[in-house]
């Protein structure tokens, strides 16, 4: 039996914007609304931490956030920094098995303290769309927890913990002996091995979208999900 484990960790944070008198560049556009973006690069804090409102209540669908600076007006003023894409631990482990003729083999990964702008729930999660001119649609699921009427792009609701364990490979293996062909005849085949492998077998994640990984910048918007392959395979050695 072969192991290998490995693990690294990630911090990262902005000095500055470069732009004298300028604290923070404004990215990450998202789907909804009218040239929203959803993530900020500011001093001080992780590269493209999301920009979002903190929502501390609702009352019948409509949000209540804080009032950061204390004005008694809910504006950008009151927008603040909140996580980012980058996984704080990102850990690995390969196992390799063999017993007799048979051979196992697996590798898995995992992210912890990743977090993810749900783009396709903020863009499809209130009730008030189906009043558009595109209805009927889908509604996302994500309405039935935050009873939104009206879109809530900016809300930190959004911001989902992302961290999660994967298996990406696991292949099951048999090796023969010496088969001899035509009773002995003809030179025998040697090391002959069926194989059964997986890509993609599982995910454990809190998050409610797709694949955690969908956004590779931290905002998953309709993006193409991942593939589950099975591979059956013989090899023969002469």
């Amino acid at each position: 039996w072969y192991t290998n484990t490995n693990a690294s960790t990630n911090r990262n944070k902005l000095l500055t914007t470069g732009r004298p008198g300028v604290t923070q560049l404004l990215t990450g556009g998202i789907a909804g609304g009218v040239g929203t973006n959803i993530q900020v690069l500011q001093a001080g804090y992780p590269l493209r931490s999301f920009l979002v409102f903190h929502q501390i209540g609702d009352t019948a669908g409509v949000p209540i956030y804080q009032d950061l600076n204390g004005d008694g007006v809910i504006n950008g003023k009151d927008l603040r920094p909140f996580h980012n894409p980058a996984p704080k631990w990102i850990l690995g482990h390969t196992s390799n098995f063999t017993f007799m003729g048979f051979d196992a083999s697996a590798t898995l990964r995992a992210y912890l303290g990743n977090y993810v702008y749900n783009n396709v729930a903020s863009n499809l999660g209130y009730y008030n769309i189906l009043t558009l001119a595109n209805a009927p649609t889908n509604l996302n699921r994500s309405v039935l927890k935050t009873g939104f009427i009206n879109p809530q792009y900016q809300s930190d609701v959004y911001v989902e913990d992302a961290s999660f364990l994967r298996m990406d490979n696991l292949t099951l293996g048999y090796t023969f002996g010496e088969v001899p062909l035509f009773g002995g005849r003809i030179r025998e085949i040697k090391g002959t091995r069926v194989f059964f492998t997986i890509q993609n077998v599982f995910t454990k994640t809190k998050y409610t979208g797709i694949d955690p990984t969908a956004g590779l910048e931290g905002i998953d918007n309709n993006i193409y999900p991942r593939s589950r392959t099975f591979v059956a395979g013989l090899s023969l050695g002469f």
